[in-house]
């Protein structure tokens, strides 16, 4: 084999390595998996430990959120190019962002139980926006309308939002998750500074006027 010959296949191979390259980072992210991975940690978004402390010894319960965005599977979407490309899971939105709200909580100190009969009062959600839009940059915005209830009663009701910003390399689905789960950890950190919400909780409110 001539030297012309090695150099020429070993360019074809090259130029043909560097297109699968290329298509494989390109490749739509469908179906993917919900994976929580915070880039930051809760202290950071200013956590009232005077509001955590009325809660002290007080029973809640969590009731499964839902998810009432019109297009369940999609958390991400690219546009970046003419042709926006999305990312979609095969997860349950509405399991994943329960559970890390209710570990979150735990992770506070506060009196978590897994029976609603055995709290004080049950806290559940609706969520309506929890997606990422990558331009520049990493954007994702969180929106769940949260409800206390005493039974069948809803005492309190109002919004908790997120939203945290990542630059990254685009269309990574690395720091799809990173925002995602950092604007989730907002979203808790603003509720638990709620004033209102906190004295429902504790209990110092019986009922809020819901809009």
């Amino acid at each position: 084999m001539t030297l012309k010959t090695i150099l020429r296949k070993t360019s074809t191979t090259t130029i043909l390595f560097t297109c699968f390259s290329m298509w494989g980072s390109d490749k739509k992210m469908l179906e993917v998996p919900l994976i929580w991975k915070p880039a930051s940690i809760l202290q950071e978004y200013g956590v009232s430990s005077g509001n955590i402390a009325q809660l002290d010894g007080i029973k809640i319960a969590f009731i499964p959120f839902t998810d009432s965005r019109p297009e369940k599977t999609i958390i991400g979407e690219n546009r970046e190019k003419n042709e926006a490309r999305i990312v979609t899971t095969n997860a349950n939105v509405a399991e994943f962002v329960t559970e890390h709200f209710k570990d979150t909580f735990k992770s506070l100190g506060l009196s978590i139980v897994e029976k609603p009969e055995e709290a004080k009062l049950t806290l559940t959600g609706a969520i309506q926006k929890f997606k990422v839009l990558e331009r520049d940059t990493y954007i994702a915005d969180v929106r769940i309308l949260m409800s206390i209830r005493s039974g069948d009663t809803v005492l309190w009701q109002g919004t908790a939002t997120g939203r945290a910003i990542r630059f990254g390399r685009s269309y990574k689905l690395e720091n799809y998750y990173e925002t995602l789960s950092d604007s989730l950890l907002e979203a808790i950190a603003r509720l638990t500074n709620d004033q209102v919400f906190i004295q429902v909780l504790a209990g110092k409110v019986t009922l809020v006027p819901i809009p």
